[in-house]
């Protein structure tokens, strides 16, 4: 993965150690650009409780990666695929977008379905359960 110009780095070292949403998307994903305003939305209420929202886009074009995150007002960090990873994309999400995943000390469960308040709001504190300070 790659932020902005920036080099490729392992989404495990991104993640770190911090309780985390990594949402997978792509520019051209209808229900990934409607999840935006929930996951703005989670970054407000438990940041301060540790929580992390990553974006993982699954297009290595850095502009079209940025317009779209402009756009549509992302406010929690971005990284897009690594150039050598796009032929991984039909691998790894087999069913389509959107797909998140919720991490915690390393073990991550998938969640296939369009992310809202009310699925937010039942995912989340048990990724929360073992309150650590934000980093």
């Amino acid at each position: 993965m790659a932020q902005g110009d920036g080099p490729a780095v392992p989404l495990r070292t991104v993640v770190g150690d911090r309780p985390t949403i990594v949402a997978f998307w792509a520019s051209y994903c209808v229900a990934c650009q409607a999840e935006v305003p929930a996951l703005n939305r989670a970054v407000d209420r438990w940041s301060a409780r540790g929580l992390r929202v990553v974006g993982v886009s699954l297009e290595s074009n850095a502009e079209r990666v940025s317009a779209a995150q402009t756009d549509w007002g992302m406010r929690y960090d971005v990284f897009r695929l690594a150039s050598e990873n796009d032929d991984l994309i039909a691998h790894l999400f087999p069913r389509g977008l959107p797909v998140a995943a919720f991490v915690r000390d390393g073990r991550a469960t998938l969640h296939e379905q369009l992310l809202d308040d009310k699925e937010l709001a039942r995912l989340v504190p048990p990724l929360l359960a073992h309150d650590r300070p934000a980093k």
